[in-house]
């Protein structure tokens, strides 16, 4: 695991195939921080290799839904789990259901049910491009 700490939060690249990402209260993830972001991710994984992200929201932070979408079009990144640790009115799930594929996000309590969610989804992703040996 590499941790990357940076002016807006920190990123955990973990070689299991996932990325964490922490902000930092009020900010709003941008363009830059979504360049930095897959930076760092083809930089751990290669730009080849798919990965899931889990956001850890237990701070008010904004982002920004069309530089992401972009990100999930684009890039190899099959899925996205939201920890919501936070007492808000509409979970984020709910949000990033407008701009991405129906079933590439999922909104849950804790990091171990995020993990999980996303092992699942990087295995779906994997035998739906019979690219499972990729892992193995």
């Amino acid at each position: 695991m590499k941790i990357v700490q940076f002016e807006k939060g920190y990123i955990e690249l973990h070689d299991e195939y996932y990325v964490i990402l922490q902000l930092n209260e009020g900010v709003h993830f941008c363009k830059e921080c979504n360049d930095a972001l897959n930076q760092m991710s083809d930089a751990h994984f290669g730009k080849e290799t798919p990965f899931s992200l889990i956001i850890l929201r237990d701070q008010y932070f904004s982002i920004d839904p069309f530089v992401f979408g972009k990100q999930l079009v684009n890039k190899n990144l099959c899925a996205i789990s939201v920890v919501e640790r936070l007492p808000i009115e509409v979970e984020s799930e709910s949000i990033f259901n407008q701009f991405f594929e129906s079933g590439k996000t999922k909104s849950v309590k804790t990091l171990e049910q995020a993990i999980e969610w996303c092992d699942t989804q990087l295995m779906n992703y994997l035998w739906s491009k019979n690219d499972i040996v990729r892992l193995l």
